[in-house]
């Protein structure tokens, strides 16, 4: 079998077994998004919490985004372009709840720029190593930085209005350096990644 036809048959495996996978996770995803807007929600009428309708929102349109990408992972259709569109899209939702709080809250960004969100994106970066990809992996750690970095410019003149006791906190939550610190990380998570799966596609 010649370089070219394994190189071929390679190809075929990972973009079946990518579908594949896709395909279970982001049915897991699309139904985890919908049940936690549904409970928000129901939290949300019943007085538990209040001011969370962004993140049900949040929660409502990665539900979607999810289901449309099991859709095309059913028709297995995810291959070539659209692998990068469909992993960039997913290293974007972490940034619909900042955009979505800058719109439509006071504080905008800096309400939810310390919370879960911004650890998402390093659970997306690494997604991208399915793809055996060395670019997407390193080009989705530059996005997903970028976008981080983007969102925390935005919250540091919020957050600089945050008085407590404790200056180290204090500095913590009002520097942006510490911000960009992450979106670093984000970087060399994204080439780790990228290294590792151009390792194991070599392999």
């Amino acid at each position: 079998m010649s370089k070219k036809s394994d190189l071929t048959t390679f190809e075929d495996l990972v973009t079946r077994q990518m579908n594949e996978t896709l395909q279970k996770g982001s049915l897991a995803s699309c139904l985890m998004g919908f049940l936690s807007a549904v409970l928000l929600y129901a939290m949300l009428r019943m007085n538990v919490v209040s001011g969370i309708e962004v993140p049900i929102l949040w929660t409502l349109i990665g539900g979607v985004y999810s289901g449309i990408v099991w859709l095309l992972a059913r028709a297995r259709k995810i291959r070539s372009h659209r692998t990068w569109l469909v992993m960039l899209g997913f290293c974007t939702l972490p940034t619909t709840i900042y955009v979505i709080a800058f719109l439509m809250l006071p504080s905008g960004t800096a309400t939810y720029i310390t919370g879960p969100p911004g650890y998402l994106y390093f659970f997306l970066i690494v997604l991208t190593g399915f793809a055996f990809d060395f670019r997407l992996s390193v080009v989705a750690g530059v996005y997903a930085a970028l976008q981080f970095s983007l969102a925390a410019h935005l919250a540091v003149p919020y957050l600089r209005s945050v008085v407590h006791a404790d200056a180290l906190l204090v500095q913590d939550l009002t520097q942006e350096t510490f911000y960009h610190f992450k979106s670093m990380m984000m970087i060399m998570t994204g080439i780790t990644v990228g290294i590792v799966s151009r390792h194991v596609r070599a392999l």
